[in-house]
């Protein structure tokens, strides 16, 4: 009977998991609703928030893609390069544009009937792009707890999901900087994860369509995530003949690759539009001719352990997921082999950026794309002990607060956006305030022309 009586509808509130869900969602909203960044700035953010924004209001409102209509003013977006017919052409990509353009109609509509100038910078555009981007976390969320529970238990599943969203990065970027590219990531990525059983399983059309839109928004939310592919190709994985076997699994079924493959193709389409139109080709590298990769010297070790921007050292719950990698791949796990695969290989990409640790940020935030495979390993690990489960939920909670007091450091000011030392680390370690002398002998700023010419420049 009581068991009937906390079971709604669509909700079950004897499942371990599905509170764990609840509790994200109104941790999220509150912070975000009480932070209010868009009461306070009154626009949308700078750099790249403004960069893959501008995409928006240059179709919509503007009708200028030039920006001329915007020089001069805070909204001019400073990151493009002149392109090879003179037009200024946007370093980012449109994805998170695309999949902000429902949110961006439903501020139009706010402003409108609200008598708020409809420029495209007024707060409801700001408030709207948060309700959004909190949209598809949740929307994140709620598919990462299926791709789990098809693997793990219910505690397991849980306490991963409080864990990613509150012991790691993608809590500050989700509710302070909604426009940045890797909390898109992670919730396509998690859909992703979700329907590659599916389309294993049914390899329809539909299915092939559904699965090739989100690799297609994938790639035009950020490009590295081309390797988002290795889970696919190694799904269910743990031998040569597992792979070739995949691969004959993708070319029997022809009209479903054909499907595949339109659905990639879509979402890239108004890119490759704006492209021709502004560069003149469809076509058109507008990143990394001034932001090159050094393949060859790989930044590995500082993308994860130095002091400036250590993944596991702003992140370390990481470090149990990784560790959760052995587990899957020792119970041959069908996402084990790729999943590991896939993360190895973006920490080699990533660290091979000339800018390794991201400019200024908090933490290694292009790592946040992969969580949601991470996840996977770190429920693992939970699984493997959950017959403690008093020591991992206090682990867990030392774990959250550890980030949490973090966070707050980075709101502050206390932990430095780019220039943190190891010195200026234990300086303020669990401090709410740096001692004196701090901002002037205890940071580091990096040598940006150096390292974008790939000469080493940082030291420790």
């Amino acid at each position: 009977m009581m068991s009937n009586v906390l079971r709604v509808k669509f909700f079950n509130f004897n499942s371990f998991s599905q509170c764990c869900l609840l509790l994200l969602i109104i941790v999220y909203s509150w912070v975000t609703r009480n932070y209010a960044l868009w009461r306070k700035l009154q626009t949308i953010g700078p750099w790249d928030q403004l960069a893959y924004y501008s995409y928006l209001p240059a179709t919509f409102i503007h009708h200028d893609f030039t920006f001329q209509k915007l020089a001069g003013t805070p909204f001019y977006p400073v990151m493009h390069l002149p392109g090879p017919k003179g037009l200024p052409v946007l370093n980012m990509v449109c994805g998170v544009a695309l999949l902000q353009l429902p949110f961006f109609g439903l501020a139009h509509l706010h402003c409108y009937f609200a008598s708020i100038p409809t420029t495209g910078f007024t707060w409801p555009y700001h408030f709207w792009v948060q309700v959004g981007n909190l949209f598809y976390v949740f929307a994140g969320f709620y598919y990462l707890r299926k791709v789990l529970l098809r693997y793990f238990n219910e505690f397991s599943t849980g306490l991963t999901l409080l864990l990613i969203g509150l012991a790691t990065q993608l809590f500050y970027y989700s509710t302070s900087e909604p426009l940045m590219s890797h909390a898109y990531s992670f919730a396509l990525i998690a859909i992703f994860l979700h329907q590659i059983p599916i389309w294993y399983t049914t390899p329809s059309c539909k299915n092939s369509l559904l699965l090739g839109s989100v690799v297609g928004l994938l790639l035009i939310v950020r490009p590295t995530n081309i390797l988002i592919i290795i889970p696919l190709v190694f799904y269910k994985a743990y031998s040569w003949k597992d792979i070739l076997a995949n691969l004959s699994f993708f070319m029997s079924y022809r009209k479903s690759l054909f499907a595949l493959t339109l659905g990639i193709i879509i979402p890239l389409l108004p890119q490759l539009v704006y492209w021709k139109m502004i560069a003149g080709s469809w076509l058109y590298n507008s990143y990394t001719s001034i932001n090159p990769f050094y393949f060859l010297q790989p930044h590995i070790y500082q993308l994860l352990f130095s002091y400036r921007k250590g993944l596991l050292i702003y992140t370390p719950i990481m470090a149990f997921a990784y560790l959760g990698f052995y587990k899957l791949i020792k119970k041959q796990n069908p996402m084990g082999i790729g999943s590991l695969i896939y993360v190895i290989a973006m920490i080699y990409v990533l660290s091979s950026w000339w800018c390794w640790w991201y400019g200024g940020s908090f933490g290694l935030r292009a790592m946040i794309d992969t969580f949601s495979i991470s996840a996977l390993g770190l429920a693992a690990f939970i699984q493997k002990f959950s017959q403690y489960k008093k020591l991992i939920l206090g682990l867990a909670l030392i774990f959250v607060a550890f980030y949490q007091f973090q966070n707050f450091q980075y709101r502050r000011g206390v932990i430095h956006y780019d220039s943190m030392t190891r010195q200026a680390y234990w300086a303020i370690f669990l401090k709410l305030s740096p001692p004196p002398n701090y901002y002037d002998t205890m940071l580091s700023a990096p040598d940006y022309e150096k390292a974008r010419k790939g000469i080493p420049e940082y030291a420790e």
